[in-house]
């Protein structure tokens, strides 16, 4: 047999012009291919790009490098020279945030990782939702802009609040004009009719009776004693029920009153302490207060068993603050949940757009503070 004649300088040649060209191809066809993928997300509404971890000398991640981005990233970023930097030191608000943990989450766990968050750093002011999956060492980031959602649920939310505090003004303003009805049926009717009752009887002659006189004098005394705490008590039910005080003289001299009302006649020594009250507010808003301050104070009379009380409305610039404090025996933590009383105020306190907080227990005195928002009349 002939031996194989080693290749020549020629085919030597040829073959590598034949490899050379298929090295080109091969170049040409990945060229392509990465176009294309490229298109692909560049053509997509929702940012994309891939991040490669760096690792320091004990293998823990310090930082991602970004080497691919499509055209929504550079536009919503306002930048085209992303690929290769460093996504902390480009965009340092990602570790303030969390997001940078979210990511190292996901390159420990495997597990997909989402985040919706509030972006105000580094020139944004947006709302972003992103997503990680880990491929190999890095992952793949998908970004959307939901800032118009946001902006959209806010609108929906504030328009609902809107109507609630409407609803709220509405129901409170029914409830005052049938509380002045009663009011004045009270003093008009009931009331005047004891009244009456109490004349009627003064003008009784005891001399023209001949007949068991002590007995008559003691009946007749008994009578006009309860006849006049009958006139006294209407006349307070018709005071709680539409203070005339507070439309005639404001806020702090109604709040006042209620103060000492309630302290006379429980035993209950009532310190009020009043700032800021240099003009009127709103008449709707003075009414809450004015409500608020009085259930409160009934809830202390009728059970905390307190001898002493602080009350202190604070009018600032943009808020009514109300500090209410008694030494008495405090609430359970079921009243605290579930007592009506509380729930009540609570939710007066959630549709004006406040804040409620209760303090109570471990032998403290009990202390609520409400703030109220306000407009000025």
């Amino acid at each position: 047999m002939q031996a194989d004649q080693p290749p020549s300088k020629n085919d030597r040649k040829l073959q590598q012009l034949k490899a050379i060209s298929t090295r080109q191809q091969d170049k040409r066809a990945l060229k392509q291919s990465q176009n294309l993928l490229q298109s692909v997300f560049d053509t997509s509404l929702i940012g994309v790009a891939l991040h490669q971890a760096v690792r320091d000398e004990m293998g823990n991640i310090r930082d991602f490098r970004i080497m691919l981005v499509n055209k929504e990233v550079e536009r919503v970023a306002g930048r085209t020279d992303l690929i290769g930097k460093l996504y902390s030191e480009e965009f340092p608000g990602i570790r303030i945030i969390g997001l940078f943990d979210v990511m190292l989450k996901v390159m420990e766990t495997g597990q997909p990782g989402q985040l919706e968050y509030c972006y105000p750093h580094d020139n944004f002011d947006n709302w972003f939702s992103s997503m990680f999956v880990k491929m190999e060492d890095g992952l793949v980031a998908t970004n959307m802009d939901i800032t118009a959602r946001k902006h959209a649920e806010a609108e929906k939310l504030d328009m609902l609040v809107s109507q609630n505090q409407k609803i709220f003004w509405a129901t409170m303003d029914a409830q005052e004009i049938e509380r002045k009805r009663i009011a004045e049926n009270l003093h008009n009717g009931l009331g005047q009719l004891l009244y009456g009752i109490k004349l009627s009887l003064e003008q009784l002659d005891l001399n023209a009776i001949p007949i068991n006189l002590p007995a008559f004098k003691s009946i007749k005394q008994d009578t006009n004693q309860l006849l006049t705490e009958a006139i006294a008590e209407s006349r307070r039910l018709s005071h709680e029920l539409t203070p005339t005080i507070l439309e005639d003289f404001g806020l702090k001299e109604a709040l006042s009153d209620v103060c000492d009302q309630l302290g006379h006649s429980n035993s209950l020594k009532i310190d009020c302490r009043f700032n800021g009250f240099f003009q009127r507010l709103s008449k709707p808003i003075e009414t809450a207060i004015y409500r608020t301050v009085q259930e409160l104070l009934m809830n202390v009379v009728k059970h905390a068993g307190a001898s002493k009380a602080i009350v202190e409305v604070e009018v600032t610039v943009k808020a009514v603050n109300i500090m209410v404090c008694d030494n008495g025996k405090g609430f359970s933590k079921t009243y605290k949940n579930n007592g009506i009383g509380l729930k009540t105020i609570r939710n007066k306190v959630k549709l004006l757009g406040g804040k409620f907080t209760l303090t109570s227990g471990n032998g403290q005195d009990t202390v609520i503070s409400i703030r109220i928002p306000y407009l000025r009349v």
